[in-house]
């Protein structure tokens, strides 16, 4: 039996730092690279592509932005199990709105559903026997997520 590791008392929900760099192709279409730290119940370092369109030309517009990627393990035991994290995949859409409140700073307010995908391998001791337990952890959450926009 594979007993799950308690969840963070430091970061009790999902909590996450990103950054993305992109490119605006128009007013309307922009695409970009981000990475940030997250935190379930280990911590990942996801690295994904921003697809973001916007529905208005106007300093307040309401968009919708698909993100994908990859999220890497920041850690890899837990006190005198070995855990061996793998990473999985990650998906992120959502819809949301823009305002801006300077010429090159804006306010971003997005609601989403987030899938984040961890594979694990443990290897333990049962008697002499070595015992390797492979485990997929399926992460389906809602998210909201407040940012600053940078020009």
């Amino acid at each position: 039996m594979i007993r799950r590791p308690p969840r963070s008392t430091l970061f009790p929900y999902t909590t996450l730092f990103r950054s993305i760099n992109g490119y605006r192709f128009n007013e309307r279409l922009s695409s970009g690279i981000g990475a940030g730290v997250e935190f379930f119940d280990i911590a990942l370092a996801p690295v994904f592509i921003d697809l973001r369109y916007n529905f208005r030309k106007d300093a307040f517009t309401p968009f919708v932005a698909l993100q994908g990627g990859y999220s890497f393990p920041l850690e890899n035991t837990y006190y005198n199990n070995s855990f061996e994290y793998k990473g999985g995949v990650m998906f992120n859409p959502c819809v949301g709105i823009r305002t801006y409140f300077s010429n090159n700073s804006a306010l971003v307010l997005s609601v989403g559903y987030r899938y984040q995908q961890v594979n694990s391998t443990r290897i333990y001791y049962n008697g002499w026997e070595e015992v390797v337990a492979e485990r997929t952890n399926l992460y389906n959450r809602i998210s909201v997520r407040l940012g600053f926009l940078f020009n």
